[in-house]
């Protein structure tokens, strides 16, 4: 079990009660060699449009046609504690735990 952080938290917060109840979940099954955090849950329109204008891009869409841009909001963006943007083998364990729990709560990401 691992326990998420104040900013992952508020982050969290913004997000659908089904995202947050997954998220929550995950936390609480996944080993603690593999903390992580939640990077973005809400975008408003400022933090949209930098993250599609972003090199590279951050997000396929811009404003306002990103799941991030409702509220609540239906995407929450997860990365392996610390951040590395390149080891992808940790991405790729994250997301299956993910999956994992996420098919056990019968949600859909």
């Amino acid at each position: 079990m691992i326990k998420l952080g104040t900013l992952s938290v508020s982050r969290l917060d913004t997000c659908h009660p089904k995202l947050q109840r997954w998220v929550r979940e995950l936390a609480a099954r996944i080993p603690r060699s593999l903390d992580f955090s939640v990077v973005c849950g809400h975008r408003g329109e400022a933090e949209q449009r930098a993250a599609f204008r972003s090199k590279p891009p951050a997000s396929k869409v811009d404003w306002p046609d990103s799941k991030h841009n409702g509220l609540p909001s239906r995407a929450v963006d997860l990365a392996p504690y610390p951040i590395d943007w390149n080891d992808l083998p940790r991405f790729a364990r994250l997301a299956g735990y993910g999956q994992a729990v996420a098919d056990d709560l019968g949600i859909r990401v």
